[in-house]
């Protein structure tokens, strides 16, 4: 009766796995839904840049899903510094590309729009590094301010 109790242990035990692997893969439905969301606010866009900016959308996607993929499917924290900058290096060459597609107007309707990516978390804490932990106060996070906030 114990080894029937230990299968089905082991059993449940692997159904919960393949399930937990399966929500947290790059197949989440979820994840990433605002790719491109700049690039639909600028305003006249003529087909052939449409065009252009889905496929470097799509080519730069691609390369960064494996390049994650890569960086998460190694322990040794010197590759994963490696592969960081290396996709660093593949981001701006994508901004690069996709600047030499718009025009000096567009450029400028994509700068304001992605100024905004990223500030919500920071403005939600309001005190760019000099928060104190936890909402009671307690527990580690009060910094000296000298963190990499903007202040805008």
């Amino acid at each position: 009766m114990n080894t029937n109790r230990t299968k089905r242990f082991a059993g449940l035990l692997i159904v919960l796995t393949v399930l937990t692997t399966t929500a947290f893969t790059g197949n989440n439905p979820g994840r990433n839904n605002n790719r491109g969301i700049c690039i639909n606010r600028i305003s006249n866009l003529t087909d052939g840049q449409k065009e252009k900016i889905g496929a470097l959308q799509t080519e730069h996607q691609k390369t960064m899903d494996q390049l994650r993929q890569n960086r998460q499917n190694t322990t040794d924290w010197t590759v994963k510094n490696q592969i960081r900058e290396e996709m660093n290096t593949v981001n701006q060459k994508y901004r690069n590309e996709l600047k030499s597609v718009l025009t000096p107007e567009q450029q400028n309707q994509q700068i304001s729009c992605n100024q905004g990516k990223g500030k919500r978390q920071v403005q939600s804490k309001g005190t760019c590094g000099k928060s104190r932990g936890n909402s009671n106060g307690s527990g580690k996070g009060q910094r000296s301010g000298t963190g990499t906030c903007r202040q805008s």
